[in-house]
């Protein structure tokens, strides 16, 4: 990834999601308070294990997330073998944090 898309990662003041790109990169979760920085991990957990649950499998589908924040839940998607995920969110600033993190290949 290169130094100038990284850059633009980091400069976003909140992250409430936490990315690890292919490249080793990780965008952490930004909170003042320790415990928010574990509901990612619970929210994965609970949101991804209940779906996983009633879609066994994932190859082939379209994700539609409304409300998509950066996009976290349509790159599960994308991991799972869904074939296209699009992301809806009223804040641009999301917008823009899931376009560029397309661009720097999540995990």
């Amino acid at each position: 990834m290169g130094a100038s898309l990284l850059d633009r990662l980091q400069a976003f003041p909140h992250w409430h999601y936490r990315y690890e790109l292919r490249d080793g990169t990780v965008i952490d979760v930004t909170a003042d308070d320790p415990s928010d920085r574990k509901r990612h991990a619970k929210r994965r957990g609970h949101i991804m294990d209940a779906l996983d649950r009633h879609i066994p499998d994932w190859t082939g589908l379209r994700v539609l997330d409304v409300g998509c924040n950066s996009g976290f839940w349509c790159f599960q998607a994308l991991e799972r073998g869904a074939v296209h995920a699009t992301g809806f969110d009223a804040d641009s600033q999301f917008i823009e944090q899931a376009q560029l993190l397309s661009q720097g290949d999540v995990d």
